[in-house]
């Protein structure tokens, strides 16, 4: 699926028409939501969507298919499922990453609140906008590939993270990085 072609029209026409209305707090803007989403429609298009498992994940969609719902999880995802905040495809959570970026989730795993990052990600992380390893973003479907929904370093051309012993080690030294800022 493809957007539609975007109308170029004077900021003064979005303005007048209360399509995008300034905020008191600059640099804001507040956007109406339909405009919004057609704008983002392109970029959307683009996010890969495992059909598959998406039905799986999310079985009130496969249910909601035919009784004049989406015809497809790639639609339910487009017009629906981004915005509310569903994964396209399953994301595996860098499980050591996750739990020093948020310490409160390793508090909430060290207390059974989740039996894992990857729990934490999948029942409220995503949703809460977590990243579930450095430099995340959803995968476009032009560059995805099964082996990189599950092995993004090799994906992004990243070094490996675990030494000879197989400890795994922090991506990047934050205490280097303050001392050299």
């Amino acid at each position: 699926m493809t957007a539609p072609s975007l109308l170029a029209v004077p900021y003064a026409t979005l303005i007048n028409a209360k399509i995008v209305v300034s905020s008191i707090k600059k640099p804001y803007l507040a956007v109406d939501e339909h405009f919004f989403r057609f704008c983002m429609r392109s970029i959307i298009d683009k996010i890969k969507i495992d059909e598959k498992w998406y039905l799986s994940r999310y079985p009130d969609v496969a249910e909601a298919m035919g009784e004049e719902g989406p015809l497809s999880a790639a639609e339910h995802f487009i017009k629906h499922g981004y915005y509310e905040n569903r994964m396209p495809y399953e994301i595996i959570v860098e499980e050591a990453w996750y739990l020093d970026q948020y310490p409160d989730v390793l508090i909430a795993v060290r207390n059974g609140d989740f039996a894992s990052a990857q729990a934490h990600f999948e029942g409220v992380g995503y949703a809460e906008g977590r990243f579930p390893y450095p430099n995340f973003s959803l995968l476009t479907a032009a560059t995805a590939s099964e082996t990189a929904a599950t092995d993004y370093r090799k994906f992004y051309g990243l070094p490996s993270h675990e030494q000879d012993t197989g400890v795994q080690q922090p991506l990047f030294d934050r205490e280097a990085e303050v001392s050299a800022s």
